[in-house]
């Protein structure tokens, strides 16, 4: 068989372009640090590294919605704990606000105070994240959930919904962003209207010595979950009036009267029986049927009970910090554990398809071999290529 110049320089070529090709995957490996850089080097393991690789993309996004939660979760922690420190100052101006011998000027001051104190106690529960999302409006994300307004008296109501958001740190786990801030600090600072309204009782010497008015609210009867902004609201009243406003005092001896006429008809349940309860404390001792004038009695009672709405908010308010807590503490775990399960998947897709120590000096060892054969090989096609008879004469 006759080998012509062009088939033996083809040939030459072919070959060069092989072993051009073996020292191109070898530098891959080489700088890669992969054994297998295409499916085709090593199917089976390639096939593997891709489920596990899917796996781990899959950790890892767990893992960042957990980092996402975790710091919003900080976020609203440290918030509740300055709601506490709030509400414990609201609590001391209640305290002292309860001596019926302050003066106007001094119930004033106060109150201008507790404004002040609400204005910055419902800034903290409308705080967003760092994205810019309010935190306690449920969902509602985008709009203030808490709007205040102080006059003519402090009125606070919640404009979010009852939804939380949430993100998956699980196959089936998802994890709570946000809490709805009625389920924190309540939904109103408005106290309900009786069910049935209590009609007015004209006087009737000596079993009803004046006449007692209409009652539509029981000014004192917070709704559970509304304690908080109630019990504000009702202290903001209470400074302004004062404790010798006769139509509070009014209201309070018509709603003893009502508890009392329960009490002797033996109808239960009394709605308004702490009337009748306070009234007979040793402090007050109001005799029954009522004096004309109670005197401040509605304004002892009204602190006594407002001092209890807001331990019941505080409570409330700590009672879901402690979740908060939980929440952070699940999202730290599901950080820790992602971060040791990508350590283990990169591992893994290393032994399928990475090089190990002796793989990377033997791909080196290849490398250099294969580099010295190309050399000699263009060497010698260049040698031959050179070759002609014309040479020779």
């Amino acid at each position: 068989m006759r080998v012509t110049n062009a088939t033996q320089f083809g040939l030459g070529v072919f070959y060069m372009q092989q072993k051009q090709q073996s020292l191109q995957k070898l530098y891959e490996q080489i700088s890669s640090k992969q054994r297998v850089i295409t499916s085709s080097d090593d199917p089976a393991a390639a096939s593997l590294a891709i489920e596990v690789t899917a796996i781990a993309d899959r950790s890892s996004r767990f893992v960042s919605n957990a980092s996402l939660a975790y710091d919003q979760l900080a976020t609203t922690d440290t918030t509740l704990q300055n709601v506490s420190d709030v509400i414990t100052r609201v609590r001391e101006l209640a305290v002292q606000a309860g001596k019926p011998a302050l003066s106007q000027t001094d119930r004033a001051a106060m109150r201008s105070e507790l404004v002040e104190v609400t204005k910055n106690l419902v800034g903290l529960f409308n705080t967003t994240s760092a994205e810019g999302n309010y935190i306690f409006g449920g969902t509602a994300t985008g709009s203030k959930p808490f709007e205040l307004s102080w006059e003519p008296v402090i009125q606070v109501d919640y404009q979010g919904n009852m939804q939380r958001q949430e993100v998956a740190v699980g196959t089936s786990r998802t994890l709570a962003l946000t809490e709805p801030g009625n389920l924190v600090a309540g939904q109103t600072s408005t106290v309900p209207l009786l069910t049935t309204a209590l009609a007015a009782v004209p006087a009737a010497p000596p079993a009803i010595p004046g006449n007692l008015p209409a009652v539509s609210k029981d000014p004192d009867a917070f709704t559970a979950g509304n304690e908080l902004f109630q019990a504000i609201s009702r202290l903001d009243v209470l400074l302004r009036v004062g404790p010798n406003d006769p139509a509070s005092t009014a209201e309070f001896d018509r709603m003893l009267y009502e508890s009392r006429q329960l009490t002797a008809a033996g109808t239960t349940p009394n709605p308004y029986k702490a009337y009748e309860d306070f009234a007979a404390t040793p402090d007050w001792n109001i005799p029954n049927p009522p004096t004309p004038d109670s005197g401040s009695a509605y304004y002892s009672k009204g602190m006594a009970e407002v001092l209890k709405g807001l331990d019941a908010g505080f409570e409330q308010v700590v009672s879901v910090n402690t979740v908060i807590g939980s929440r952070m503490n699940a999202a730290q775990t599901v950080k820790d554990i992602g971060t040791e399960l990508d350590i283990n998947y990169t591992k893994r897709i290393q032994q399928l398809v990475g090089l190990d120590e002796d793989g990377y000096v033997k791909a080196i060892s290849s490398y250099q071999q294969a580099l010295t054969a190309l050399q000699a090989s263009q060497q010698t096609f260049s040698s031959i290529s050179k070759l002609s008879l014309f040479n020779y004469l």
